[in-house]
C-alpha cells in the first residue's frame, strides 16, 4: 500500500522525467535563459496565414519555458520588452534553447535544431559589420538557401520588414522563395502581404487601376501620367489622417494644376466618407468603395500604413512612398523641382 509520502515522491519523479523529456510530434518546445533579467514578459507570435494573437510568455529568475501546438513547420517572433525581435523555426517535435543578455536582447544564441543554429551563426557572424554589407550577405544566403526555412527567416528579417524597399532586389528573392519553398503555406501569405507594396515601391512603375471617385470622374494610373501625382490613403478612423490631409490641401494650394491629387479612403462606410470630403472641403477626387482594405485599388497599390502615399512622376514612376505627414510638404516640393 502506497503511502503518502511514497506517493508524493512518484509523483515528482513522474513531474521530473515529464519535465525532461522532449515535447510529442505535434508540439514545439522553446526554453530559455536571460542574464540580468530576472522577472519580466515578452509575446511570442505568428503573423502568417495562421494568426491567432499573441501569447505571454513570463520569465521568472532569467528563464522560461513555453510549448506551442503545431501542424508543421512555422516561424515564430518573439517580441522582448524592449521591442526587439528573435524570428526562430519552429517545427513539431523538437526543443529549442535561446540565451541571452538582457541588455543585448538583440543578439541572443538559439539551438536545438539544424536552421535555428546556422541562423544564429550567420547573424553573429555578421553582427559588427555594416548594414549593407550585412544586407548583401543576407540576400547570398536567401539565394541559397531559398528552400530552407532559415532561408526564409533572413529574408523576413533583413527585407520583408524594410521601410524603405529595395524592390528589385527583394521581388527577386520573394520570387526565387515562392519556387523553392516546399511549404507553400509559409510563403503564400507573404507573396499576397508583399507583392502589391514592392511592386509600387521606388523606382517601379505604378501598377494599374482604374476606379470611380465620388464626384464621378474615373481615376487610373494612365489618367495620373503628364504630370506629378500624389496618391494619398487615408480614414475616418485615424486621427493622424487628419494632419496628413491637411499638409495634402495645401501642397495643392501651393502647386495648382502642376500637381495630381487621390485621395483614396480606407473606410468602410461610404456616407462616412462623403461626409468628410465635404466638411473638410477635398475638393480633389477620393476614391471610396467602402471596402477598405479589401479594396481593388487598395490591393492593386499596396496600402501598408494609413495614413500614407505614393509619390509617381510625370512618367507614372513611383518617386517615393509612405513620406511621414510632417515631412509631405518639403519633400513632396523638393521633388516638384
Amino acid at each position: 500500500m502506497l503511502t503518502r509520502r511514497s506517493l508524493c515522491s512518484l509523483l515528482l519523479l513522474a513531474l521530473v522525467l515529464l519535465t525532461a523529456c522532449g515535447p510529442d510530434k505535434h508540439h514545439v518546445r522553446i526554453t530559455g535563459e536571460f542574464k540580468n533579467l530576472d522577472n519580466a514578459e515578452f509575446y511570442v507570435y505568428n503573423d502568417g496565414e495562421k494568426f491567432a494573437g499573441f501569447d505571454t510568455v513570463r520569465i521568472e529568475d532569467g528563464k522560461f519555458r513555453y510549448e506551442k501546438a503545431l501542424e508543421g513547420t512555422e516561424v515564430l517572433t518573439l517580441l522582448y520588452p524592449n521591442f526587439s525581435r528573435t524570428l526562430v523555426v519552429a517545427e513539431p517535435g523538437t526543443t529549442i534553447h535561446i540565451t541571452g543578455d538582457a541588455g543585448k536582447l538583440s543578439d541572443v544564441d538559439v539551438s536545438g535544431t539544424e536552421s535555428n543554429e546556422r541562423l544564429s551563426k550567420f547573424r553573429h557572424t555578421n553582427q559588427s559589420k555594416p548594414a549593407s554589407n550585412v544586407r548583401m550577405a543576407a540576400a547570398q544566403y536567401v539565394r541559397d538557401n531559398a528552400a530552407t526555412p532559415d532561408g526564409l527567416v533572413l529574408f523576413l528579417e533583413y527585407f520583408a520588414g524594410e521601410k524603405d524597399f529595395d524592390a528589385p532586389t527583394t521581388l527577386q528573392l520573394l520570387d526565387l522563395l515562392k519556387q523553392k519553398q516546399p511549404n507553400k503555406a509559409l510563403i503564400a501569405p507573404l507573396d499576397a502581404r508583399l507583392r502589391p507594396i514592392l511592386s509600387n515601391s521606388a523606382r517601379m512603375p505604378l501598377q494599374t487601376f482604374s476606379a470611380t471617385a465620388l464626384n464621378g470622374s474615373v481615376v487610373s494610373n494612365a489618367t495620373l501620367k503628364g504630370k506629378p501625382a500624389l496618391v494619398v490613403f487615408w480614414a475616418n478612423w485615424s486621427s493622424e489622417s487628419t494632419e496628413m490631409l491637411n499638409h495634402v490641401k495645401r501642397l495643392q494650394r501651393a502647386f495648382g494644376k502642376k500637381l495630381q491629387i487621390v485621395a483614396v479612403s480606407m473606410d468602410t462606410s461610404i456616407p462616412d466618407c462623403r461626409h468628410r470630403v465635404q466638411t473638410d472641403t477635398l475638393t480633389f477626387p477620393t476614391l471610396c468603395d467602402g471596402e477598405a482594405f479589401r479594396s481593388p485599388v487598395a490591393e492593386r497599390l499596396g496600402v501598408r500604413y494609413v495614413p500614407g502615399n505614393i509619390f509617381v512622376d510625370a512618367a507614372g514612376r513611383v518617386v517615393a512612398r509612405d513620406i511621414p505627414a510632417a515631412d509631405l510638404e518639403s519633400r513632396v516640393s523638393k521633388l516638384m523641382e
